[in-house]
């Protein structure tokens, strides 16, 4: 898919140059035809799949125009800084660190790529996030999963996965927003048989094996060519004063069980943190293991609302979409109001757009989304 291009924010809703206008198709899907088919697909889904994420991610450094975000994120990483991506609930930091380290899996970092390693935490036992060994453990059965469910693949689809690597590559090379659907570099060679037998060369392993196995892994993967980076983009929920109150979970997590990470493994670390985690004493801040922050921005107008649902539109119909093609200039205002009203959640925006899509189509004859849409929507929730 194509994602719209940054230079239309900020110049006008329908398309403010004429070159801008030209190099968007004439026989894209526009008007009620266009919002038919987002609705039908669920494409403003506030919470849509994390598989799906990043395809609809429009970066941030495209969106204020800068290089302060995405660029600085991709350069700390292979830089080997330890990343904290901060910002509130529904700000857009999962969808940042998917785009930022599916770019990096094909394009030469540190070694000859970044094997990014997602360790989910906030559905896992206390203790994860809690002992340092029990973390290591943890790491150990992911790796274990992924290798092993990769030497599931036929060899012919193993085949396939290899030549989309290669196809996603040199994708990137051309610039183009590409997202692979399988981690490619478990396609390098035996890696994957590699990692199979590394961790489950012990069958019940004590704490200290289980730190070796967890240093091997790491090992294997810088054999490779690799830089093996830990991706932690779930550690963003444990909020004081919520029905399931975790927050006791950030001290020890951020304060034993990461730093242990940081001061032991030879592997990179990109961390979600919620911003009210800088308020409380248990967060780390001024340790140094964390040594790099990137704090994502807020929408600074309602172009860059248009620039999301130009993205949505675009994974719906596989073209280029414009600014207006979905909301008009005061349904974009309205949208880009309820979000400064609010914490600055893209995601309780987009369920107010996705609300605003039932509303726009139950009237019967909305080509757009318009500011009365999404005034119905409000009223409605």
């Amino acid at each position: 898919m194509t994602a719209p291009t940054g230079e239309t924010a900020g110049r006008g809703w329908d398309g403010a140059t004429r070159a801008e206008v030209v190099s968007l198709p004439m026989n894209r899907p526009c008007g009620q035809n266009l919002l038919q088919m987002m609705h039908q697909v669920a494409a403003l889904d506030p919470s849509p799949v994390r598989s799906g994420l990043t395809g609809v991610h429009v970066p941030f450094d495209v969106l204020t125009a800068s290089t302060n975000y995405e660029a600085a994120a991709a350069a700390a990483v292979t830089s080997t800084a330890r990343l904290a991506v901060i910002g509130p609930s529904g700000s857009g930091k999962t969808s940042f660190i998917g785009h930022v380290m599916d770019a990096l899996a094909h394009t030469h970092g540190v070694g000859q790529g970044v094997a990014a390693l997602r360790i989910p935490v906030d559905a896992e036992d206390p203790a994860v996030v809690t002992e340092p060994a029990a973390f290591a453990a943890h790491v150990v059965r992911t790796v274990a999963r992924l290798a092993s469910s990769q030497g599931r693949i036929p060899q012919r689809q193993a085949r396939q996965h290899r030549m989309a690597a290669g196809a996603v590559t040199r994708a990137r090379q051309r610039g183009a927003s590409v997202t692979a659907g399988v981690p490619t570099w478990l396609a390098h060679g035996d890696l994957a048989a590699q990692l199979q037998s590394v961790t489950t060369s012990v069958h019940t392993p004590t704490g200290a094996e289980l730190s070796e196995l967890a240093d091997t892994v790491v090992a294997t993967l810088t054999a490779a060519g690799l830089y093996p980076v830990l991706v932690i983009d779930d550690s963003d929920t444990w909020l004081a004063g919520t029905v399931a109150d975790r927050s006791s979970n950030v001290a020890p997590f951020f304060g034993r069980v990461l730093p242990a990470v940081a001061r032991d493994w030879n592997a990179g670390l990109v961390v979600a943190v919620h911003e009210s985690y800088l308020t409380m004493p248990e967060y780390p801040r001024r340790d140094g293991w964390l040594n790099t922050e990137v704090r994502l921005p807020r929408l600074s107008g309602a172009d860059a609302v248009g620039l999301l649902l130009a993205a949505r539109a675009s994974a719906t119909t596989h073209q280029p979409a414009g600014v207006g093609d979905v909301a008009g200039p005061e349904g974009l205002a309205n949208l880009h109001a309820d979000y400064i009203a609010g914490p600055g959640s893209v995601r309780q925006m987009m369920s107010l757009a996705h609300t605003a899509l039932t509303v726009a189509l139950d009237g019967g004859s909305a080509q757009r989304l318009e500011g009365a849409h999404v005034a119905a929507a409000r009223a409605s929730l």
